[in-house]
């Protein structure tokens, strides 16, 4: 399929239809394992490229470990002219001991599913860069984030 999908000759409701129908189709499929699709595709795709086994949906904390027991926090973000935020999804359970391992920051772009770029992030940096919004602490990965040690651009590996 193409970008030059002609949306023109549906209506709106028939658009919202499909809109509703591509999480169970793609679930049934074996791409995603909810309704959040941008999330359950970078976590198959960080699975798959890195050699990890995906967590039980609703983990607490985790969504992935490696072979050496590593918990693995993914989140994907989607980005667009209109919406550059480079601002993660929630990220639960900082104050247990050991959420996670290490958080990897997938972003999609026009380009979705190709991944425009990648970070595995050590939960020590996590900590130190996390900001409270409201009663959410959030993760804005950019700058700082990006180049404080320990910090590893998985670009490459998951394209």
């Amino acid at each position: 399929m193409t970008t030059d999908f002609d949306f023109a000759q549906y209506s709106d409701d028939d658009l919202l239809r499909l809109w509703k129908r591509f999480p169970e189709v793609l679930r049934h499929r074996g791409i995603c394992r909810t309704r959040n699709v941008v999330s359950d595709v970078a976590e198959r795709l960080v699975a798959q490229k890195l050699g990890l086994t995906l967590a039980r949906n609703s983990t607490p904390g985790y969504d992935a470990t490696g072979a050496g027991g590593e918990r693995y926090q993914i989140k994907g973000r989607l980005f667009s002219d209109s919406n550059p935020s480079k601002q993660l999804g929630d990220i639960h359970y900082l104050t247990e001991e050991r959420p996670f391992d290490f958080l990897v920051a997938v972003f999609f772009n026009d380009g979705f599913p190709s991944v425009h770029a990648a970070y595995k992030i050590p939960l020590s940096v996590v900590r130190q860069f996390v900001r409270r919004k409201g009663n959410r602490d959030v993760l804005i990965a950019r700058g700082p984030v990006l180049v404080a040690p320990g910090v590893e651009d998985l670009t490459a590996k998951l394209r």
